[in-house]
């Protein structure tokens, strides 16, 4: 019988959710870190399309291959309204 492998986890299922994006035909930026002072953010991926004949569109993709839940959740979106970005995704490996 058949059977798929298992989901990589970690670093591995971000870069497995990357590599899908990449072969959709977007364009990204990986672990992007903003520091002043201290770490003030860390972003797994900002995905951006370029279909054509539209405009441009950003969209904050964040994964998580272990737990996760509310924190993660409200993180995420903070993120986007502190970046002004509208389109905001959360890429996670096991269901709740």
């Amino acid at each position: 019988m058949a059977s798929l492998p298992p989901l990589p986890t970690d670093t591995e299922f971000e870069d497995y959710v990357a590599a899908y994006l990449q072969a959709a035909g977007f364009y990204l930026e990986r672990s992007i870190i903003q520091r002043e002072e201290a770490e003030i953010l860390e972003l797994d991926i900002i995905s951006t399309s370029y279909a054509k004949g539209k405009a441009p569109s950003e969209r904050l993709i964040e994964v998580k291959s272990g737990g996760w839940g509310f924190p993660e959740i409200f993180k995420v979106s903070g993120w986007g309204k502190y970046l002004q970005l509208e389109d905001l995704c959360l890429v996670v490996c096991k269901e709740k």
